[in-house]
């Protein structure tokens, strides 16, 4: 048993730490901006791509993505896992890499929101539930240019699809907890929404609302 309790947490001290490196800032940096003094102050790949670029925000999405994957894979490949708790791996060292990625130790505990690390790691989780959310993201985005509003219905669909169409029931909650945690970071965007003045994704590098 204390085996067991010592890998949960050595799975999540290393999904914290995967989570905690800050692409966004760094790629920002690289390119001579600041990205926490500069637009929502998130060092996500929207908010890079939204002051940076669109190369450079597709490049952070790109690897956020990846720190998911990694901090699911690493779980998953644990010495002395047991192949019956793989899932409940995974599931901690992607919320810890969550958590590592919008507290980041390297930026004094800001970050981003979470969305690009999530879809990396229901890659490999529930790429069928994945799916799902993908779609409901670019409709809503396509359909409003309103990137928080696609990921706020993105975290909303992801558990529901996980109750209709997941065989397996025992990844419900884990799911949304994942949701919950990503729309407790959208708080401030939810507030924006209501008062209609969020921004919307143009063409041009600053967002207009």
């Amino acid at each position: 048993m204390a085996s067991f309790q010592w890998n949960y947490l050595c799975i999540a001290a290393v999904g914290y730490v995967l989570g905690s490196i800050p692409w966004g800032a760094l790629i920002a940096k690289f390119n001579g901006v600041n990205i926490l003094n500069r637009g929502s102050g998130s060092s996500g790949a929207t908010n890079v791509k939204r002051e940076v670029g669109k190369m450079a925000g597709n490049l952070v999405f790109f690897l956020d993505a990846l720190k998911g994957m990694a901090a699911v894979w690493i779980a998953q490949m644990f010495p002395g896992m047991r192949e019956e708790s793989a899932y409940i791996y995974a599931f901690i060292g992607l919320f810890f890499a969550l958590i590592g990625h919008s507290f980041s130790i390297f930026l004094k505990l800001r970050g981003g929101k979470g969305v690009s690390l999530t879809i990396g790691g229901l890659v490999l989780l529930a790429p069928s539930v994945l799916a799902f959310g993908i779609l409901t993201w670019l409709v809503v985005f396509f359909t409003t240019r309103i990137v928080s509003l696609a990921s706020i219905c993105f975290s909303l669909i992801l558990p529901l699809c996980v109750h209709l169409f997941f065989a397996d029931s025992r990844m419900t909650y884990p799911v949304t907890l994942l949701s919950v945690f990503i729309l407790m970071r959208h708080f401030g965007n939810m507030r924006r929404l209501a008062s209609g003045t969020e921004y919307r994704f143009h063409s041009d590098r600053h967002p207009k609302p």
